[in-house]
């Protein structure tokens, strides 16, 4: 007789091998009990959608019948009675119905909300209360034989004090006083009594006697009047045998800033692509819809696809360009400024449109709004800038109703408090925040000014726009002129640089802070992308959280050089840096209207280029081959054998040979909208670096191609997905293998430094100093010692970097005694060490040496 095998799968937790009983839709994974409560706490996973799993596996759905028709299923939806209807409910059929199926998944969407923020807040907040109250009970449990105890002791010393009191009290006064004046008083009453009975006899003689004779009154002083026991038992005495310590608790404290915490690296949570929209403004309804805008549309967007599912088209785009006019409340309704001026309010359903608020004013006009969580209310920047008037902007307050109840406008000294506000929210202590022109005015919610941020450091001139607040009362805005996120405090302390020139977006315009699961939505204004960052973390001690974050791994590949190179890394150890450079020699280029490139063949010759003319010179500023050819940037370098590479037409990359007349093609280009900016020969690999410029992402990449032309590498990401460069202008690489590029960005402000590893990992981004400052960077190179060194147009500095992208120093170019050049371009002599700068307000050239062995240094400042 076979016997049956009893075994069998069965499906355990992923993560600790318990019976499963739930199922993650988001993440699939098989979870215990256990888990799931951990894995909906998690603030990484609180959005996730949790089932049962037996409904996961019961994947065909109940057919439910009518209660009144009960062989009829239920098909619609009576949007009036709010009821499920079959085909024979006939009383219905005026109403408005839909689709079951349809109704079912809106109201699941609105059942997924409440779920989200039942996980987010209240159930966190009530475990957090109900731990803090079984601790309460804990303590009073340990604490009242001793608290009883202590009551005791402290009645019976009040009794004791009342009992001593009493004594001194003398109860045998005097109350003669009293006795004789009342026999005084009986007597005349007896008299009275007597000239009573008279009267029955000689009636006008006693009315002659009452009106001459008064009658008195008797006024007896009470004796307990002396009897108080002020001076007998002080005040403080009893307070003190009574009084109880009352241990107060902050109530007022929201349970978010106990849980949560900020964390000093962010952690890109996913990004999205919008159809061709700059993203000014972003308005959350739930972790998985937003509306943005741009200069022309309003559209309400998937943040999962960046899918456009509705757009709205009462817009006037001219009057909303970088505006925040809109936002959305606590109900899921979109409020916004239309064509009119008039506030008006959407339906979660984007069927109904009501006028919410009707300007009247035909001077001041709406320009942007936010609605306040915490309140219900309405804020609305208004402002005078149209037609044309200057009118002092003010910020009013409506109500859920729409009914006027405050005026923001002045400060207590009657100065305005804002001159051309863009974007408006609120902290949750109450305080109105506003990004207004070239500061953060924020007042309290009473309408008290509080402070105004202009900048860090101070001397940095801000251009706020984007504006928000997370859980910790922390304010975030955008800074236009750094394309920074920078992060304040609540009373307006900058505390750090969230974002700098992020990769992927590059000039961060818009923000949107999501209270579920605590991430911030950050929009680009040139790339049509919205990426999601999270940099709160929840610390909850009762609870068994998995670690957040992953540190990086750290790459920890070695960089083979070449043996010729270890002669060179002896004598740079024995280099350092000067404090003052030297002056050798300078000389004014004939022929070129500015310098933007210099490559260095030998001690004695370089080339030197501007938009159209490139040119071999000597030291001494003598030409000896000129050529017309329109080049860019960092469009040329020499090979191992001197040969020149350079970008020529129709975007080929060409090799000059020796004999300055034979050009032959090195590189040809394919794509016409994907074109080379700029090149650079590694003289340690033979490799090609290119910096690339796709016209029609607008983004850029590096391509390393090898001694034959072959491509051989693409860097064009980061870690995260997103894209490291907007429009490379120079390329270099260090003794280590590093890639140094020169990266522009669509406002004239936002380049950086982006160094990768030879394998194309991204190492870090150098965006001026201090971080976060405006930044221009144009020519760039390396030296002997592997810093790096770039030219800034805005300060008109050669900033000197170590390796690892640290801030060194200022180098001082000094034309002459008197004079200094503006330094655009750089050009590093491998055998002398010395560096070439060009000028970009004239032709001028200076060769300066500013490194030293240290045996020179001796006795000097270094």
């Amino acid at each position: 007789m076979s016997r049956v095998n009893p075994q069998c799968r069965v499906h355990q937790c992923y993560k600790c091998s318990n019976d499963t009983e739930y199922y993650c839709e988001s993440c699939s994974y098989d979870l215990c009990p256990s888990c799931k409560e951990n894995h909906v706490y998690d603030i990484n996973t609180v959005d996730h959608q949790i089932l049962t799993y037996l409904r996961k596996v019961n994947c065909s759905p109940i057919v439910e019948t009518c209660v009144r028709h009960h062989d009829a299923p239920y098909e619609r939806y009576c949007k009036l009675c709010k009821l499920p209807v079959c085909c024979h409910c006939t009383e219905h059929r005026k109403h408005d119905l839909q689709d079951v199926r349809i109704a079912y998944e809106a109201m699941l969407h609105q059942v997924r909300k409440v779920v989200d923020i039942i996980r987010s807040e209240t159930l966190i907040n009530r475990c957090f209360r109900l731990k803090q109250m079984k601790d309460r009970i804990k303590e009073w449990h340990t604490n009242s034989p001793f608290a009883h105890l202590d009551m005791l002791t402290r009645a019976s010393k009040l009794n004791n004090k009342i009992d001593r009191a009493l004594i001194k009290v003398d109860y045998k006064h005097s109350c003669s006083r009293q006795i004789i004046l009342m026999n005084k008083h009986l007597a005349r009453l007896e008299n009275n009594e007597h000239i009573y009975d008279w009267s029955a006899t000689t009636p006008v003689q006693v009315l002659l006697l009452i009106k001459k004779t008064k009658c008195h009154r008797l006024y007896l002083e009470r004796h307990t009047n002396q009897m108080f026991f002020t001076e007998l038992i002080r005040k403080e005495d009893a307070v003190n045998c009574i009084k109880i310590k009352i241990k107060k608790t902050d109530r007022g404290k929201r349970y978010e800033e106990k849980f949560l915490k900020f964390v000093s690296f962010k952690k890109l949570h996913r990004s999205f692509s919008l159809s061709e929209v700059n993203c000014y403004h972003i308005s959350l309804v739930t972790s998985d819809l937003v509306w943005v805008s741009d200069n022309y549309d309003l559209f309400l967007s998937n943040t999962s696809t960046g899918k456009m599912l509705y757009c709205i088209d009462d817009l006037n785009s001219e009057l909303f360009r970088r505006y925040g006019f809109h936002t959305v409340n606590s109900e899921g309704n979109l409020m916004y400024i239309n064509m009119n001026f008039n506030i008006n309010k959407l339906s979660t359903d984007l069927k109904t449109k009501t006028k919410f608020i009707e300007t009247t004013s035909s001077t001041l006009k709406p320009i942007c709004v936010y609605c306040s969580p915490l309140t219900g209310d309405l804020l609305v920047v208004y402002t005078g800038i149209y037609p044309f008037t200057i009118i002092e902007s003010n910020v009013t307050r409506y109500n859920e109703i729409g009914e006027l109840i405050q005026v923001i406008q002045y400060d207590n000294r009657g100065q305005s408090l804002f001159t051309l506000p863009c974007y408006i929210t609120e902290n949750n202590n109450g305080d109105v925040v506003v990004s207004d022109d070239g500061a953060i005015v924020v007042t309290t919610h009473e309408g008290r000014y509080r402070f105004s941020y202009e900048g860090h450091p101070s001397e940095t001139r801000l251009w706020p726009q984007g504006i928000c607040t997370d859980a910790l009362s922390h304010i975030l805005v955008c800074d236009k002129n750094t394309n920074t996120v920078q992060m304040l405090d609540r009373d307006g302390q900058f505390l750090t640089n969230l974002l700098i020139r992020p990769s992927g977006i590059f000039s961060p315009v818009s923000l949107c802070y999501d209270a579920i699961t605590h991430r911030l939505l950050v929009g680009s204004s040139v790339d049509y992308k919205v990426c999601i960052y999270r940099y709160i973390t929840r610390e909850i001690g009762f609870f068994d959280e998995n670690k957040l974050f992953v540190q990086k791994k750290q790459s920890l590949k070695d960089v083979h050089l070449k043996e010729s190179e270890k002669p060179s890394q002896l004598a740079s150890s024995r280099l350092l840096l000067m404090s003052d450079p030297e002056l050798i020699q300078s000389f004014t280029m004939r022929g070129l209207a500015f310098c933007n490139h210099i490559t260095c063949v030998t001690s004695n010759l370089a080339w030197i280029s501007d938009e159209n003319h490139l040119i071999l010179t000597n030291n001494a500023g003598h030409t000896i081959y000129w050529d017309y050819l329109r080049n860019r940037q960092g469009g040329h370098t020499i090979n191992s054998n001197n040969e020149l590479i350079y970008i020529g037409e129709k975007n080929n990359i060409m090799v000059l040979l020796n004999d300055m007349e034979t050009s032959i093609t090195f590189i040809e280009s394919t794509d016409f909208l994907v074109i080379p900016t700029c090149i650079y020969w590694s003289p340690y690999t033979g490799d090609l670096l290119v910096g690339m410029l796709d016209c029609n992402t607008q983004t850029g990449k590096v391509i390393r191609y090898n001694k034959i032309g072959e491509q051989t590498q693409i860097i064009q990401r980061d870690n995260t997905g997103e894209e490291l460069y907007n429009h490379p202008r120079y390329i270099t690489e260090n003794n280590n293998g590093d890639i140094i590029v020169c990266d522009y960005g669509f406002d004239d402000n936002c380049g950086a430094v982006v160094v990768t590893e030879r394998e194309g990992i991204h190492r870090f981004s150098y965006t001026g100093h201090p971080s976060g400052s405006e930044f221009q960077p144009r020519g760039i190179c390396t030296d002997v010692l592997s810093h790096i060194l770039v030219c800034d147009d805005l300060t008109e500095t050669i900033q000197i970097l170590s390796k690892d992208g640290q801030f060194l120093s200022n180098l001082r170019t000094r034309k002459s005694l008197r004079y200094e050049i503006s330094p655009y371009c750089l050009g590093y002599d491998v055998k002398t060490n010395f560096l070439w700068v060009g000028s970009n307000d004239d032709s001028d050239v200076c060769v300066y040496r500013y490194l030293l062995p240290q045996k020179n240094l001796i006795g000097k400042d270094v």
